[in-house]
């Protein structure tokens, strides 16, 4: 145990204290200053009153429970230098306008995304229920230009044609008859609508 105490003055270094609140530096290169501190680690230094490093190759300004600020630190430049409040500040401003940019990016991107899902779907939905009313103006138009078969007289035939129309569909169909007796009639008809659709009947009937 080295304890060194200033006996004589000394205008480059002052210190406060009390000639018992010795210094103490028991590690191996250690360094202890001011009054009461103790460097007790390897290669440690104890700067100020009551300063404890107790922890080899650190630098301690306080002990646990009376913690010292180090003021006036420059911005460090190198790896291992020391980082002050301003620069940490700095870099956690850049860090968040980062983040912000990246989040405004992806929230965009998700936007866009999701704006071109929505319109693919509504002009799927409408591209389906135009189709779909299409089909159904077709079957009714059909349906309308085939013939009314009427109940003729035994051995007689009949032809007819007829035009429909529904919606945006319109259609022509023909139809024939044959009363094949008095009660007995047999007919069949065709029609075809815009588009291409075709719709086909046939029909027998029976009287008695």
């Amino acid at each position: 145990m080295l304890t060194a105490t200033l006996l004589e003055a000394n205008a480059f270094f002052a210190s406060n204290g009390d000639a018992g609140e010795t210094a103490t530096a028991t590690g191996v290169h250690a360094t202890a200053m001011g009054a009461n501190s103790i460097a007790s680690a390897d290669n440690s230094v104890a700067l100020g009153a009551n300063s404890v490093a107790d922890r080899a190759n650190t630098l301690s300004v306080g002990a646990a429970g009376s913690e010292r600020q180090i003021t006036n630190v420059a911005a460090g430049t190198q790896g291992t230098d020391a980082v002050n409040v301003n620069q940490l500040n700095d870099k956690v401003a850049q860090a968040n306008s980062y983040t912000d940019r990246a989040v405004a990016g992806a929230n965009a991107y998700t936007d866009q995304a999701v704006a071109g899902a929505n319109a693919y779907t509504d002009q799927a939905i409408a591209s389906t229920r135009h189709d779909m009313e299409r089909y159904a103006d077709r079957a009714a138009a059909s349906t309308l230009a085939i013939p009314s078969i009427p109940v003729l007289n035994s051995g007689e035939k009949w032809a007819g044609v007829a035009v429909g129309n529904y919606g945006s569909a319109t259609a022509v169909g023909v139809a024939a008859a044959y009363q094949v007796s008095m009660n007995l009639n047999l007919g069949v008809g065709v029609s075809s609508a815009n588009g291409g659709s075709t719709a086909v009947k046939a029909q027998a009937g029976y009287r008695w």
